[in-house]
């Protein structure tokens, strides 16, 4: 398991042939450069960095000497640097053996601010750096402004570790031994096995039920969890939506949806759907969808990550929930 740290990283330039009429050189201190400067050196600051961490394998973990779950997790610490967002960032190459929650990050970041200001990074930018036209100094680490970003590859086990896994609390045994047994096999078997034990430490130092059954559900997407998806109205009500020329005629009362905000991959903000005759008729709160021509209305409602496609149609107290597809023309009523 790998992820990133990204920093800003500055310099100091000084060319072989300064212009000394130019007001804004400074003998001592050269012309100041950030991350969009030294674009142009990336090559130069990258074989920098590559040859000045070969004394030390380029990992700064064998400095960290706390005993601690940062200890455990990290395996290897190794600075570099990478274009990112248009400009040239130190980066810190992190190679994990357990995913870090918020406050092991932040214990992590602490850690390599440290060596960037006084230990490896000190050392480093009072090595100049030769380039075509001068000489750099560089700096991992500033006063005002530092910032350690994190960003995780995007890899298929970075997708695996990092989402919920579902569990079912209706209709299960209700001892909170057994939810806890139960969410704890389902993170371990998603290679979650740090969160399963955070999760059980938190549970079992919990003072009520409701409060245990609280912290499950933000380990392990239960009928408790807050929704994945944040709020969303999707209903359009406006005249122009309401008589477009694909509304059916014979239901004068119906107006089309459109997506506020992506819900998947093939559901993107702005696309139009299908139609509805109130609010009421798609939950707001999932990622239930009613693809175009197809219809809810009176009493129907399409919730969960249910879809309505493909000229079905839901009325009445239809109830399309869950996982659900309806399609092909279909009509539930009920």
């Amino acid at each position: 398991m790998k992820m990133k740290f990204y920093s800003p990283l500055t310099a100091e330039f000084f060319p072989d042939e300064p212009d000394w009429e130019d007001e804004s050189y400074n003998e001592y201190e050269g012309y100041p450069m950030d991350g969009h400067d030294l674009l142009q050196y990336a090559d130069a600051v990258d074989e920098a960095v590559k040859k000045d961490i070969v004394d030390f394998d380029g990992d700064l973990m064998q400095y960290y000497h706390e005993d601690d779950s940062v200890r455990s997790k990290v395996v290897s610490a190794v600075p570099s640097v990478e274009i990112h967002g248009n400009k040239l960032c130190g980066c810190l190459n992190v190679e994990l053996q357990g995913s870090l929650n918020e406050g092991e990050q932040a214990v992590l970041c602490d850690y390599i601010s440290g060596q960037y200001s006084d230990g490896w990074g000190e050392g480093f930018e009072q090595r100049d750096i030769r380039v075509e036209d001068g000489t750099l100094a560089v700096h991992f680490w500033q006063e005002d402004g530092f910032k350690m970003t994190p960003s995780f590859e995007n890899t298929q086990e970075q997708v695996q570790m990092t989402r919920r896994p579902k569990m079912q609390l209706i209709g299960q045994d209700g001892n909170i031994f057994a939810i806890m047994g139960r969410a704890s096999r389902l993170l371990k078997s998603a290679g979650q096995s740090d969160k399963a034990k955070e999760m059980c430490g938190r549970v079992m130092a919990s003072k009520s039920y409701n409060a245990a059954l609280t912290i499950v559900s933000e380990y392990v997407e239960t009928e408790l969890s807050p929704s994945p998806t944040p709020k969303r109205d999707r209903v359009m009500p406006d005249e122009e939506i309401r008589n477009h020329r694909h509304c059916p005629s014979r239901q004068p009362n119906l107006h089309r949806i459109r997506a506020v905000t992506d819900l998947n991959e093939d559901v993107l903000a702005g696309m139009l759907g299908g139609y509805v005759e109130s609010c009421d008729n798609l939950d707001q709160d999932g990622r239930a969808w009613i693809s175009a021509d197809a219809i809810a209305c009176e009493n129907a409602v399409v919730c969960g990550d249910a879809v309505l496609t493909d000229h079905a149609v839901a009325k009445g107290c239809a109830y399309v929930g869950k996982n659900a597809t309806v399609m092909g023309g279909c009509h539930c009523a009920g």
